[in-house]
């Protein structure tokens, strides 16, 4: 749980659970690839922190599901 501004929101950890049981690596890589977007940051320091809030968990669960729909409507096509 990552506090700011008094609210509290998800962690990449957190947010991969909620994703599908994935690991936080899993969601670093989708981000990386840009399967779903870049999370909300704010400085802490010298740190630059991530933050999922619920629409960004939301919005995320749908990429999911576009990118995952788009795999299996390309299978059996050559290439």
């Amino acid at each position: 749980m990552i506090l700011k501004d008094g609210k509290t929101y998800k962690t990449i950890a957190e947010a991969a659970k909620e994703l599908g049981g994935v690991s936080a690596k899993t969601v670093r890589e989708w981000i990386a690839k840009r399967i779903v977007e870049e999370p909300p940051t704010f400085e802490h320091g010298v740190r630059t922190v991530a933050y999922f809030p619920p629409e960004y968990i939301t919005k995320a669960k749908e990429r999911l599901r576009e990118y995952r729909k788009s795999k299996e409507s390309n299978r059996g096509r050559g290439r």
